[in-house]
């Protein structure tokens, strides 16, 4: 699964071949209680009786904190000061990340995660933030350059900078067009004395707004992770709900 405040992707696969069973998405009316509508979703569906082994959940969030570990007491006021008070009805999901010896920080709907506990108590739960972070050093150990990790979603970007196993720049950022993108890359390639040639951008996830790779790539070298995914035997689903399916499937692998 994959959560935030305005939608639900949903997806289940087997284990022994990695077919996918099932793929659903489900938007909420921001004008009724979202908590109750997330626990009407999986009640209707019958989505909660099938016997899984394993569930992911991903929560996604636009704003986040990267903290060292000897930090973790001081993490809500840290937050509060880089992004402000939290304010009611969200709360602070911590996470650690053992490859940077520190934790993440994320804001998220209380009354929303605190369903998805109840629903599904044994779920693993990870910020979008954390296993995004995991991915980019993953990838950052493989390729020879400077490595930035852009993980597009509608309301914005998650940019990580990955020089081999070292993670040296990771922020949030809002954006609403292809030139927002590059203007937030190559601004923090500047702050870092890092030329555009030097590196290599790994573009994934999916934006409200057509992204024109093609004027990302007069300025940097891009390649485009690909999924390779089974359909469904039974049903064609959109494209869109394809794609976000997909992309839920890789995050899942970063954890």
């Amino acid at each position: 699964m994959y959560l935030n405040d305005h939608s639900l992707w949903f997806s289940v696969q087997t284990i022994a071949d990695n077919q996918l069973l099932l793929l659903q998405e489900f938007k909420f009316d921001n004008n009724r209680n979202k908590a109750q509508q997330l626990q009407s979703f999986f009640q209707k569906n019958e989505l909660i009786q099938w016997d899984y082994r394993d569930v992911f959940v991903a929560i996604e969030s636009q704003q986040n904190s990267l903290l060292p570990t000897k930090l973790k007491n001081h993490a809500e006021s840290v937050f509060i000061r880089e992004n402000g008070e939290v304010n009611n009805g969200f709360e602070l999901f911590e996470e650690n990340i053992a490859e940077l010896d520190g934790f993440s920080t994320s804001l998220f709907h209380t009354e929303l995660l605190k369903t998805i506990k109840e629903l599904f108590p044994k779920a693993f739960i990870t910020s979008s933030n954390a296993a995004w972070i995991k991915q980019s050093l993953i990838q950052g150990k493989i390729n020879q350059n400077t490595l930035a990790c852009i993980w597009l979603f509608p309301n914005g970007m998650h940019l990580n900078l990955v020089a081999r196993d070292k993670l040296i720049f990771s922020n949030t950022f809002e954006v609403e067009s292809t030139e927002d993108i590059l203007y937030f890359l190559l601004f923090a390639l500047d702050q870092l004395n890092i030329t555009a040639k030097e590196i290599v951008v790994s573009l994934q996830g999916k934006s409200r707004f057509a992204v024109d790779e093609a004027l990302i790539a007069e300025y940097v070298s891009v390649e485009k992770i690909q999924f390779q995914v089974e359909l469904p035997t039974s049903g064609t689903p959109s494209y869109s709900v394809l794609e976000n399916q997909a992309l839920l499937i890789h995050l899942a692998l970063c954890v």
